[in-house]
């Protein structure tokens, strides 16, 4: 029997593959996913944002701006960066503070953000409250378990996602897997829109060497005893030569000297013919 209080995290903590995307944030490799589809994951559960849902009690604190600390100073890049000492410098952070609100509960959220966009601090950041309030939405969605999946590592998991997409969307799956030529396939994936085509691509790509012809194996090397017994056929008066060449070339191969001797014996024949 399922626990009560895990039954909103399991009906919500499967995401989408198509409103995903691969990003790199200080050189970790994340899973970040669109803020307007989990908005909307979250219209679908509790109502209209703002009415049934979102931030109240609002706060913007500017305390630790100028709150002093000592930096590390380096040298060097990764992966032969090195700290050489520490300098004087001041945080720059923004902290949003705020009250999340949903039916049946409310609960505080704290995240912060740097005001500049460089080290430095010379590079005002104007679009640091939008980027902290949609960061601190998904931080406080996750906390009810709204995409979870991604929270959990899960979508580091080539095969997790791969279900993942078949569960959403089904329909290009099915297509794609009945295609039964390489036209077809590349006409059904041509179909697809683009999103489509960046979620597919595996599947894609798993079909057509499916469906890819495979490389003939290599014939053998005519055995000497076979060799000897050829020649003596194609050599018989009235012998189909190129009947007995051609079956025994779809058979076996044959060195660059033994196609001259080939060559030779039909010579003879067709002059002693002409003669």
């Amino acid at each position: 029997m399922e626990n009560d209080n895990l039954s909103l995290w399991h009906s919500v903590e499967k995401t989408n593959p198509k409103y995903t995307k691969n990003a790199n944030v200080g050189g970790n490799k994340i899973t970040s996913i669109s803020p307007q589809f989990q908005i909307m994951n979250v219209t679908e559960k509790f109502g209209i944002y703002g009415s049934t849902w979102g931030f109240k009690d609002i706060d913007l604190d500017y305390t630790l701006v100028s709150t002093p600390f000592k930096r590390e100073k380096t040298e060097g890049v990764y992966p032969n960066k090195k700290v050489v000492g520490y300098e004087d410098a001041m945080m720059g952070l923004v902290v949003f503070k705020a009250t999340f609100y949903y039916p049946g509960g409310e609960f505080p959220i704290i995240n912060s953000i740097s005001l500049f966009t460089n080290n430095d601090m010379t590079k005002l950041d104007d679009n640091f409250a939008k980027k902290v309030e949609t960061d601190t939405l998904t931080k406080a969605m996750s906390k009810l378990g709204f995409n979870a999946d991604i929270f959990l590592g899960k979508f580091d998991d080539v095969r997790y996602v791969e279900e993942m997409k078949k569960e959403f969307d089904p329909a290009a799956d099915v297509i794609l897997r009945q295609a039964t030529t390489l036209t077809e396939l590349a006409n059904a994936f041509k179909a697809l829109s683009r999103a489509d085509q960046e979620i597919y691509v595996t599947v894609k790509d798993e079909m057509k060497a499916k469906l890819t012809p495979a490389a003939p194996e290599p014939l053998p090397t005519i055995p000497a005893d076979r060799y000897k017994k050829l020649i003596t056929s194609i050599k018989k008066d009235g012998a189909d030569i190129l009947g007995i060449l051609k079956s025994a070339r779809e058979a076996f191969t044959f060195t660059e000297d033994q196609e001259k001797e080939f060559n030779s014996i039909i010579a003879e024949k067709a002059s002693k013919q002409a003669a």
